[in-house]
């Protein structure tokens, strides 16, 4: 076996879309992790209101995440 041949594999040449695309995903796994965190906090601590800051917080990440770059 010849240990040179995964060197002569094509390279993945990681263009802006790809970019995107990893920013997006991580963008809306990050917005999913903050409701989810907020949500259990909320559960945990038996508030009836919902914390303002958090509220905020979400939905400009879901605003940044909707507008682009």
């Amino acid at each position: 076996i010849n240990i040179f041949v995964l060197s002569t594999l094509p390279e993945i040449v990681y263009t802006q879309e790809i970019y995107d695309i990893i920013y997006y995903v991580g963008t809306a796994i990050y917005v999913l992790f903050v409701a989810f965190t907020n949500y259990a906090s909320l559960k945990y601590y038996k508030k009836e209101r919902f914390n303002w800051l958090n509220i905020i917080i979400t939905v400009l990440l879901l605003l940044i995440l909707l507008g682009g770059k």
